[in-house]
């Protein structure tokens, strides 16, 4: 009569261990986490590696790092760096065209409409309220965030160096030990090995899903973006298209913040006609390839509401950071993994009862 009850203190002892253990190692869990998605995404490549290399465990998994850092985080890592400089040098550029000119007039001109058009609420503003000050203030903030981000200012952080060789050395221990931890893992749970397999499985479709559909949807974006500045006469279409490419990541508001504030400033310039025309395309092409491109990619790996994958994507992004357009998902498939197990062993068969 004890024994259950000695377990299940036991368990309870252990998940304490556990978070206390997890809080210790807070500072390296994002790189072995990042560790982890690489090694999963790049399995098939590193089990072919492993056989050419004749099931050389340890020699595989450096050649499997070294083609890793060489083939897909150092490109990976090049484009976020343009992205982040060319927006850095954006905000800074933006500035003085929102302090005079022709945008300065035109965002006066609106302020004045604007506070005219709420009659007796603009006391709730204020008298120093002023769009194109909120404009400006928020430019200055903005590049700032960016360059606490940019590669000029990360590689002078020894926080940084030290991720990228946590990463490195945890990313080659799951190379060379994956599946032997892994199957020490899944023996200490007390989970069933179907559970542990059905778990797994939902797991890597969720990350493989997400990745690929990302990566498909943000190309896309950026072409379809370079291709509408370039007809719209926007300076460095290129430019906005790598830029595009990065802020796809975020669903729904991502591409649309792109076009979307490009049709806003020509409006605001006076060049309507080429306005129009961008939020027309916007609307009826861009916008659409979330609803085209992710079903593609995404078939048959994953069957989730695209609003679930939005909250989840979104608070992962507000609670770990940019990683957290990976980790987001990836909770959230564990968490209807676990919610799938629940309803077939205790749900149903108590129904059927």
């Amino acid at each position: 009569m004890m024994r259950p009850r000695s377990r299940m203190v036991f368990l309870i002892f252990l998940a304490i261990l556990l978070v206390g253990f997890g809080y210790l190692m807070r500072s390296f869990w994002v790189a072995a986490a990042l560790a982890l998605i690489t090694a999963m995404l790049l399995r098939p490549v590193h089990a072919r590696i492993e056989r050419t290399c004749r099931h050389r465990r340890y020699l595989a998994a450096a050649l499997s790092v070294v083609l890793t850092g060489s083939c897909v985080i150092l490109p990976l890592a090049s484009i976020v760096a343009t992205i982040l400089l060319e927006m850095v040098r954006f905000s800074r550029e933006i500035i003085p065209t929102l302090q005079e000119g022709q945008l300065a007039q035109s965002l006066d001109a609106m302020n004045a409409w604007l506070l005219g058009f709420l009659g007796p609420m603009r006391e709730w503003l204020g008298e120093e309220w002023n769009v194109r000050d909120l404009l400006v203030a928020a430019a200055q903030n903005g590049g700032r965030i960016l360059y606490s981000y940019s590669p000029r200012f990360l590689l002078s952080t020894a926080h940084f160096g030290v991720n990228v060789i946590l990463w490195t050395l945890f990313l080659f221990v799951l190379f060379a030990e994956g599946p032997a931890l892994y199957r020490y893992v899944m023996m200490m749970t007390p989970i069933s090995p179907h559970h542990e397999r059905y778990i797994a499985r939902e797991v890597r479709g969720m990350v493989a899903a997400v990745f690929f559909a990302m990566i498909a949807t943000s190309a896309a974006n950026a072409v379809l973006i370079s291709l509408a500045f370039l007809v719209c006469g926007i300076e460095r279409p290129v430019m906005w298209g790598l830029i595009a490419f990065g802020f796809s990541f975020v669903p729904v508001i991502g591409a649309l913040s792109i076009w979307g504030g490009a049709a806003v400033y020509l409006l605001l310039v006076g060049a309507w006609p080429s306005a129009v025309g961008l939020a027309l395309f916007g609307v009826l092409i861009i916008s659409q390839t979330d609803n085209v491109i992710k079903p593609l990619v995404m078939r048959g790996r994953v069957n989730i509401h695209p609003m679930l994958l939005l909250l989840s994507i979104l608070g992962g992004v507000q609670t770990m950071g940019p990683v957290g357009l990976i980790f987001g998902p990836v909770f959230l498939a564990i968490f209807l993994a676990a919610l799938h197990i629940y309803r077939q062993e205790f749900v149903e068969p108590a129904t059927a009862a």
